[in-house]
């Protein structure tokens, strides 16, 4: 069929035709804050010392330059808007490495535990401090646990009710030293020892395979290169390892669930391989090598959590090389979209330097980053919000005989985020069809009964948008744009509604391959399931 301009008319009642979108990792955008801290952190932490409800941080400094010198604990205790003022700094033994928070002495009041590499085969023990409750903590208290601590977790090894420590020890033979707590905050060496590959990194508690029993997991940097499981038996002891080749020098393991399943999967950040690995998990606790997605270089540490909102498991991850985060938002089958980059104040060398939570109480989560030579910590605010519901009603894409020659219309719904209070009079809106996007300034709008209007030029397009507000939170909106470019449009076409920094999106998926002729052919068919591109005739 050879036509001048047809156009391609779709609805939401034929519902293969439109699902929701696979939000790209340009849709999260965070604000970033930094606040001084000691050089040289080396780790962070989360918890409420305090008692007020609002999230605070706990940061680990090494002063690796000047082992003579305690390494120190800082506190910030956290407002509840995502700002943060300094508490007191705690001595905390000979080069600080790895840090914890938990509830170690059964008080309902978080305290820590922390790593401490120590210096000349000197000062290798977990330093306690128990939290008092009013951002103060008391101790230190320091526990031997091996030669050149790396990291620290805490689990419930022996069934007994008390938090416990696997510490995990650099120097041959290297390996992980399991401490027994008493509920009290005290620990004592059990005398058990894991033998695991060269050079530990920090890693993942969690019941791999169901049990009821925890296990652990623990990257190994290498000869080889990888990640070791120990499968807990339930009364402190654990099975000797298992180990998963992972190329590229791990250097820091976190566990979540990236497919969906249920089951715990995990990733690696890979220093030498400037990329991360997933793991994909088994019920049966085993694991298998999913797929590799380039990062910045060296990368260093992860935090694992639904940045977007979309119910899907994301990353960022750390740098030892530059001042970024790598971003990479999860399709929820445990693949991910290209990483992109987020600016910090300073680099992480090593793998624990950042953490995920909602530090300002908008309900999406935020980060914390520590610098390593900058002493910075660098709060970054999650300032996006996905709309609760986001429905098209009507879709038009008119594909005309020349470039700069189409048009498109939709109309349709949707739900602001809950807390938010959007309005086109004071936000910038961005509608986006494929790659082509535009942007009508904040302050275009003007008020019309109980909605807004603006019709008017955006580059050489003729662009008409409308919102009608509902009521609870919701509008209905209605966009046309005239002489635009529509040829770099692929099927399936993500269509995307952005008012200030929060936005709806969905997938239109035309029936058939489209081929553009001096206009559209359709042809029968579901959608492919890769991209087809509309090539405009020569």
């Amino acid at each position: 069929m050879n036509l001048s301009r047809v156009s391609v008319l779709l609805a939401l009642f034929v519902l293969v035709c439109l699902a929701p979108g696979v939000i790209a990792a340009g849709q999260v955008c965070f604000e970033g804050k930094d606040y001084p801290a000691a050089p040289e952190a080396l780790a962070v932490g989360v918890g409420d010392f305090n008692r007020d409800g609002d999230l605070d941080l706990a940061v680990a400094t090494g002063l690796w330059s000047d082992s003579s010198t305690p390494g120190l604990v800082s506190i910030l205790l956290g407002s509840g808007d995502g700002t943060f003022c300094a508490g007191l700094d705690y001595a905390a033994g000979i080069r600080t490495h790895g840090l914890v928070v938990a509830d170690l002495n059964e008080d309902g009041i978080p305290d820590l535990a922390i790593a401490n590499y120590g210096h000349d085969y000197q000062g290798s023990v977990v330093t306690i401090l128990l939290g008092n409750g009013d951002g103060t903590f008391r101790g230190p208290f320091q526990y031997p646990a091996g030669t050149n601590l790396i990291f620290v977790m805490t689990g419930d090894f022996n069934a007994d009710g008390h938090v416990d420590l696997a510490v995990g020890n650099n120097n041959w033979p290297q390996g992980v030293t399991i401490l027994q707590g008493a509920g009290d905050g005290s620990f004592r060496a059990t005398g058990h020892y894991y033998l695991v590959g060269v050079n530990p990194r920090g890693g993942e508690v969690g019941d791999f395979n169901g049990d009821g029993r925890l296990d652990l997991a623990v990257g190994v940097y290498q000869w080889p290169s990888g990640v070791e499981i120990l499968f807990g038996v339930g009364n402190g002891t654990f099975r000797p390892p298992v180990h998963y080749d992972v190329p590229g020098n791990v250097q820091s393991v976190r566990g979540g669930d990236f497919n969906g399943d249920g089951v715990t999967d995990l990733v690696t950040t890979n220093i030498d391989g400037a990329d991360v690995s997933i793991l994909l998990g088994e019920r049966d606790g085993s694991f298998s090598l999913y797929a590799n997605y380039p990062v910045l270089q060296m990368p260093s540490g992860a935090a694992v959590a639904d940045f977007d909102q979309d119910g899907r498991t994301d990353l960022a991850v750390t740098s030892g090389a530059v001042p970024y985060v790598s971003l990479l938002l999860g399709h929820g089958d445990g693949s991910f979209d290209e990483s992109t980059p987020c600016r910090v104040a300073g680099f992480s060398i090593d793998g624990n330097p950042i953490v995920a939570a909602d530090f300002d109480e908008d309900g999406r989560l935020d980060l914390a980053v520590t610098g390593w030579h900058a002493g910075i910590v660098s709060v970054l605010l999650n300032v996006c919000a996905q709309f609760s519901a986001f429905n098209l009603q009507h879709v038009e894409l008119d594909f005309g005989a020349q470039a700069s020659a189409d048009a498109y219309k939709f109309a349709g719904d949707f739900t602001q985020a809950a807390g938010r209070h959007l309005n086109p009079l004071r936000d910038d809106v961005t509608v986006t069809v494929g790659p082509l996007q535009m942007t009508i300034p904040a302050g275009s709008f003007v008020a019309q009964g109980s909605g807004f209007t603006w019709t008017g030029k955006v580059g050489n397009a003729t662009m008409t948008a409308a919102f009608a507000d509902l009521g609870a939170g919701a509008f209905g909106f209605g966009i046309e744009a005239r002489a635009v470019d529509l040829g770099g449009v692929t099927n399936p076409v993500p269509i995307r509604l952005s008012i200030g920094r929060d936005w709806g999106e969905a997938t239109l998926r035309v029936p058939g391959r489209l081929v553009l002729d001096q206009g559209v052919t359709v042809s029968g068919g579901l959608a492919p399931a890769a991209p087809v591109p509309i090539q405009r005739a020569r």
